[in-house]
């Protein structure tokens, strides 16, 4: 039986009394620790005790009523945290291998990442993300060959959430052959490629699907701004990484003193932009590396691109990409790339 809290409309979804969780983050038939709401109508009404299991049934009928948001007391936060930790662990340890493991964490990555740009400024948001990132950063470490199981083609409303999970996995991976990259440096750097992009968040998606050629002056200057945007929101959501700091900040910067750090996300979103563009899987790994290596030329760290050849060419992925034989050929470049899946 539901009961109802009274709550002002204006308070609805940002009432700092109650915590908006995606729906999809609650396995079947668990306990969460947490009380759970549904907000119906002006009020905050209660659909399940945090000690009472939440049943699949009970599951599919809020799909059914396209009920995307569950809530939560902010009193409650710990134990949804604990809740949530504890089900990633189990769900990874359960896994039967590499393909699931890979499905887990990027369901995981994609309703963290949905949270933190629902919410902006909400620091239990971000920090959802610093956990999605360290599970991610875990598993890479463990067996680099996870890493064709996250990557994907981005396609439609997912396109945001899908190319941060794709630079955080190509970030993470080559960051992890780097011998100066510290285990506190390698999470930070998970924590900064998938919140590259948030001050995308209130984009349309038209919009970051359509051509650049096609955009207005004010279109393109409103993108232009979003690593700007991006570091407000964090600094609101009070994260002192001074390394995610500066990935989001300088994650386009042209700048040739950039840190190894930024100098890893960059490439890595710069090559799945180039790979994973809408209507545009046709322009292959090569090329893109190509054109990767003319425009970091005197700016990255001599080896850096080499590394990240080399990373991709470790790799068993599966489906086969349109590649274009470049000359001369790129020194650690191997014809074993193949592209993403398509989600």
């Amino acid at each position: 039986m539901l009961r109802g809290v009274s709550v002002p409309m204006a308070d609805r979804p940002m009432a700092r009394a109650y915590i908006a969780i995606p729906r999809d983050v609650i396995a079947a038939d668990t306990v969460t620790g947490a009380d759970l709401y549904i907000y119906v109508g002006g009020r905050y009404l209660l659909y399940r005790s945090g000690r009472e299991a939440v049943d699949s049934r009970s599951l599919a009928k809020l799909r059914r009523r396209s009920i995307q948001m569950l809530y939560i007391k902010a009193t409650d936060r710990p134990a949804l945290d604990a809740y949530l930790a504890r089900m990633l662990e189990l769900r990874l340890a359960d896994a039967a291998s590499l393909e699931d493991a890979g499905a887990i964490l990027r369901d995981t990555v994609r309703a963290s990442l949905r949270l933190a740009f629902q919410t902006f400024d909400d620091g239990h948001a971000i920090q959802r993300v610093r956990e999605a990132s360290e599970a991610t950063v875990r598993q890479i470490v463990e067996d680099t060959q996870i890493v064709p199981h996250l990557v994907r083609f981005a396609v439609g409303d997912e396109r945001l959430y899908v190319h941060s999970m794709n630079t955080a996995a190509y970030a993470i991976a080559l960051a992890a052959r780097r011998e100066e990259i510290t285990t506190g440096e390698l999470r930070s750097i998970g924590i900064g490629a998938l919140a590259h992009d948030i001050g995308l968040a209130t984009a349309d998606v038209r919009l970051l699907s359509r051509d650049e050629s096609a955009l207005t002056e004010s279109e393109h200057a409103y993108l232009v701004k979003h690593p700007e945007r991006g570091l407000g929101v964090l600094e609101e959501a009070e994260m002192d990484d001074p390394l995610v700091l500066e990935i989001v900040a300088d994650h386009h910067s042209n700048a040739i003193d950039l840190p190894l750090h930024v100098q890893i996300v960059q490439l890595a979103d710069s090559f799945d932009t180039l790979t994973n563009r809408p209507g545009r899987i046709d322009s292959g790994a090569y090329r893109a590396l190509y054109t990767l290596r003319e425009s970091i030329e005197g700016r990255y760290e001599h080896d850096l691109l080499r590394d990240f050849v080399l990373m991709l060419g470790s790799l068993e992925l599966e489906d086969e990409a349109t590649l274009t034989p470049l000359h001369p050929p790129l020194e650690g470049a191997k014809p074993a790339f193949r592209a993403p899946h398509v989600a």
